[in-house]
């Protein structure tokens, strides 16, 4: 070709396939970063854009290549995930289990607004201790879990 053969709407259209060209270079450059960003945060190795080069894929003639999926991120975030709700399962489980508790106070009051030494003739003591039990009385899949509690407490005859 020679300079001047083409007119200015062949070399707009070139100017915009030349724009939009650096704009997808830039989004996959974004790209990329973010994908080392996640292989960084699943392997725990440093990966940073510069450093990375890319290879051609090496094709291997004559078998199939099997590949373990059980090594990859996204796998061993599966893995965790599940983990996580097994404990979970395990934690709304123990819920449903009868509970007893047990719980006690000792108190003593003065009275006398006077003088904070005579308050200390006429202290008064408050004791009191109990048993909370909570059991399961319904379990209705796909419903609340109502319980029921009752407690006994124990006050001093004074």
């Amino acid at each position: 070709m020679r300079a001047g053969t083409k007119g200015k709407l062949e070399q707009g259209n070139a100017a915009i396939a030349i724009a939009e060209a650096i704009q997808a270079i830039e989004t996959l450059q974004l790209e990329m970063a973010d994908t080392l960003e996640g292989l960084t945060f699943y392997t725990g190795q440093s990966y940073q854009l510069g450093d990375v080069r890319l290879m051609d894929l090496i094709v291997k003639t004559g078998g199939l290549e099997t590949v373990d999926i059980s090594e990859l991120p996204a796998v061993a975030a599966y893995d965790i995930s599940i983990e996580q709700k097994k404990a979970e399962i395990e934690i709304a489980k123990l819920h449903l289990v009868t509970t007893f508790s047990l719980y006690g106070s000792y108190n003593m009051y003065g009275n006398d607004r006077n003088s904070i030494l005579d308050s200390f003739e006429s202290l008064e003591e408050k004791n009191a201790a109990g048993i909370v039990v909570n059991e399961l009385l319904s379990e209705n899949p796909g419903s609340i879990l109502y319980k029921d509690s009752f407690q006994v407490v124990v006050l001093p005859a004074n």
